[in-house]
């Protein structure tokens, strides 16, 4: 007798062994209609019938295989052994009348009893011939699989030899597709070498699967050949199935190009192809982030009449999320309901979590209940969705009622829910909250999980808690729960942040295993705590692999806050160490923090940071010109802004809308800055700057319009602030017009600086005209807006008017600043009112 060695599994560590030449066996004329091979090699196996009073009792209940189940049941439940011939004495009396499900149980128990293989089948083929035997195999594969042992199943199709037939096809389809659903594709490719052995006949499906194997595997050349030679040289007609399953192995390389171009070919060819092709190729667009393509197939797809399953817009809409293109997310939802679809539940859940990624969480409370009320089930992890987004808003009410609404629909809340709940408390510091709902969970047979624990923890940290961290940690000691490196990491961290710095260091001192995620957490506490000392000497105490998993963006902090509080030779130290670990920051990190330093008016070291870009192989992009610009405008050093965008022209980067911006906005100021200077000196020379100024802004925007670059809102408000505080109203107001002609809209800011204007100047009827129009078109005023309408009435005597301004304020959810109370002060000692005055004081 030979066995097969189960070492096929164990071939997974190399690449399997194939021949270039091997392919599908050509179909050999079979007398059986049961798919199996008789074979003459082997001598007729020996009697195997023991003594055994099990086999002897389930051979008397053959006419009754109900009772004969429920013996066997009695004697598995009581423990008592039984013999390979028992077993297949029961399996017998059970096969021609049982149900699947007994008979998976009985095989299931054979498996678990360990009965040798050999001797089970043996038996069977005395006892039913190849029938039974052929319906038992199958069985016992299956068991073995769902047991994961696939040892036992491999060592029991090439032990089927013993009984002169080969297995079913379907028998051993379906074990190459577990082996792959394993994460086993080469242990397939291998087993399918060594069937070939034994004149196996596949189908149409053991192609699909082999290609399967093979794309899993990278060895996409042979899935071709399969595809292509083998199937067609052994006539065997590759299905649907088979066409998708190569297309999927394409686009799991990143050949969904060639995925498509195959695709268009087939079905020029006159193959039928299922929507499953078309659906594998956009997914596998959307997966390279190749959405205009993807979106192509779609279009592909509704032209020929194929339609797009749920599938497809999933990936749209989800593709377009993750590249942060909500809007188009959403237009693609839209035209989903146009069509009369009604999206699942993992849809509405993409889109919904595009409006809390936007903010928009009134839209995606309405888009809900929309859902809701078009008669759509919606799952726990839709309502999850919404619940977090409230949570994280503050709008715990919402978020319990609608917890409520999930019980009152039959759906159960887990721990997650209470978890969220709990978290959206701490996020408040309502701590009675969050532990009244850790009871309440409890009562009602939920256990808190580490991750609800660790909520609790960072929540306390955060908020400066220190006994509270402590007291929750005994808690979990005492319900048995451990912490793991989260814990002490968001503790270490939120106390840190909370101010409780030193808090932090004797928690981080206690732990008896420190693990690099513990150092790296101490690091980051440091950061944020913004005591940059510190965390230099722990991050230069620190091995070179500790170093290396500190995040970048720490350390980019880290630089920031050294640079901007004047610790310039410990900053270039940093970056010196972080360039020798292969932790050079990136254009945009560059970017960030060179942002920062022109923020706070350190150009010196920000032009060392452009200049260190440059020489470690960043080239210049249109943002770290425009940075670099914006800050010598702020530090008045209008040389080094010509010399930048003379050079920024020269390498060839095109300054876009907000470069230009930028420049109109640092003259306009320029221009204001000297004729403020100049007003009562010397006329002549006023005149002629100001020629200056304006001859560069009027450059300026000719170049604009002669690369066609169109003015954004910002640019239309940057020019008509620019008119305002010149005195020219009408210009401003003409430039309004073209913004609205040209389909923009005005905001705040540009209402604020025309309101502004009119009362500068005297024209108060417009200005109370243009701030109807911003509450006609329901635009929210922001805090500058309201200082500057407080101001105005204050100054005109209108006090009430002020106080009632200040009250929508603060109503809006504005807090308001020293220029907003000094204005009502000033107003109010004007008006004589020095108890209100010394009150507002």
């Amino acid at each position: 007798m030979w066995v097969a060695p189960a070492a096929v599994l164990r071939c997974t560590k190399h690449k399997p062994l194939l021949s270039p030449s091997s392919s599908f066996p050509k179909p050999k004329l079979l007398s059986s209609a049961s798919s199996a091979c008789l074979l003459d090699s082997d001598p007729p196996p020996r009697d195997p019938r023991p003594d055994s009073p099990a086999a002897s009792a389930a051979s008397r209940l053959k006419h009754d295989p109900d009772r004969a189940f429920s013996f066997f049941r009695h004697l598995d439940s009581s423990g008592f052994a039984l013999d390979p011939f028992a077993y297949a004495s029961f399996i017998s009396v059970l096969s021609p009348s049982a149900s699947r499900s007994r008979l998976d149980f009985v095989f299931s128990r054979v498996v678990a009893s360990g009965a040798p293989v050999p001797s089970l089948l043996d038996s069977l083929a005395l006892l039913g011939g190849p029938p039974l035997l052929l319906r038992s195999v199958d069985f016992l594969v299956r068991a073995f699989v769902r047991a994961g042992l696939y040892d036992g199943a491999i060592d029991t199709l090439f032990g089927f030899k013993r009984g002169g037939l080969l297995p079913r096809v379907s028998t051993c389809n379906f074990l190459l597709d577990s082996l792959i659903e394993s994460g086993n594709p080469a242990a397939a490719v291998s087993l399918y070498e060594m069937l070939k052995l034994l004149d196996f006949v596949p189908d149409d499906y053991t192609g699909t699967i082999l290609i399967k194997a093979l794309c899993s595997t990278g060895d996409l050349d042979r899935a071709a050949r399969v595809l292509f030679e083998d199937m067609v040289r052994a006539g065997v007609t590759p299905s649907s199935f088979t066409y998708t399953a190569y297309l999927k192995g394409l686009c799991a390389h990143r050949g969904s190009r060639l995925a498509y171009q195959a695709l268009v070919g087939w079905r020029d060819a006159g193959i039928s192809l299922s929507n499953h092709a078309y659906s594998a190729v956009l997914r596998g667009f959307c997966a390279e982030k190749k959405l205009e393509e993807a979106e192509q197939v779609l279009l592909d797809m509704e032209e020929h009449g194929i339609v797009p399953d749920d599938y497809c817009y999933a990936a749209l809409i989800h593709g377009h999320r993750k590249s942060s293109n909500v809007r188009r997310a959403l237009e693609i939802c839209d035209d989903l309901l146009s069509k009369g679809k009604k999206p699942n539940c993992f849809i509405i859940s993409i889109v919904l979590q595009c409006f809390c990624d936007m903010g928009m969480l009134d839209e995606a409370a309405h888009q809900f209940n929309e859902f809701k009320r078009m008669g759509i089930f919606l799952d726990k992890v839709t309502y999850s969705i919404l619940v977090g987004a409230l949570c994280k808003q503050g709008r715990m009410e919402e978020a319990v009622n609608l917890l409520e609404e999930m019980k009152d629909k039959g759906l159960d809340l887990d721990v997650r829910h209470y978890t969220t709940l709990i978290d959206g408390y701490c996020l408040q510091r309502d701590f009675d909250h969050a532990l009244n709902l850790l009871k309440q969970m409890i009562e009602e047979g939920i256990q808190p999980d580490i991750v609800t624990y660790n909520v609790l923890a960072h929540g306390y940290s955060r908020a400066g808690l220190v006994y509270e961290v402590h007291e929750l940690l005994r808690h979990m000691d005492a319900c048995g729960v451990k912490p793991n490196v989260v814990t002490h990491n968001v503790i270490i961290e939120g106390l840190c942040i909370s101010g409780n710095v030193e808090e932090a260091e004797v928690f981080f001192s206690s732990l008896q295993e420190k693990s690099i995620e513990n150092k790296v957490a101490m690091f980051k506490g440091y950061c944020q705590a913004n005591h940059s000392g510190k965390a230099f000497k722990f991050f230069m105490e620190l091995s070179e692999a500790e170093k290396r998993s500190i995040k970048i963006n720490s350390c980019i902090k880290l630089l920031a806050n050294l640079f901007v509080e004047g610790d310039h030779v410990t900053a270039r130290e940093l970056l010196n160490n972080m360039s020798d670990l292969n932790m050079e920051p990136t254009r945009v990190m560059y970017g960030i923090l060179m942002a920062t330093l022109c923020k706070a008016g350190n150009m010196r070291n920000a032009q060392w940071l452009f200049v260190r870009s440059v020489e470690k192989g960043t080239t210049p992009d249109v943002v770290s010109y425009t940075l670099m610009m914006d800050g010598y405008f702020h530090a008045n050093c209008l040389s080094k802004v010509h010399d930048l965008f003379r050079e920024m022209k020269n390498r060839g980067v095109e300054p876009d809308v907000i470069t230009y911006t930028v420049l109109l906005d640092g003259y306009s100021k320029v221009e204001l800055w000297r004729k403020h200077s100049l007003h009562g000196r010397n006329k002549a020379k006023k005149v002629t700057v100001d020629s200056e100024v304006n001859n560069v802004i009027k450059s300026l925007l000719l170049q604009m319009k002669d690369k066609k670059i169109a003015l954004d809102v910002k640019c239309y408000t940057v020019l008509i602030d620019r008119h305002c505080k010149l005195g020219n109203i009408e210009e401003a107001e003409d430039l309004l017009r073209k913004m609205i002609e040209s389909g923009l809209q005005p905001d705040v800011v540009t209402y604020t600086s025309l309101i502004s204007g009119c009362y500068s100047w005297g024209n108060m009827e417009r200005a109370k005209c243009l701030y109807k129009e911003m509450l006609l078109k329901q635009i929210a005023l922001d805090l500058k807006c309201y200082t500057v309408l407080i101001d105005r009435h204050c100054k005109l005597g209108n006090v009430e008017e002020a106080e009632d301004l200040l009250r929508k304020m603060i109503e809006s959810g504005l807090q308001p600043d020293g220029i907003t109370h000094t204005s009502l002060i000033s107003g109010c000692y004007s008006r004589g009112n020095m108890e209100r005055a010394k009150y507002l004081l």
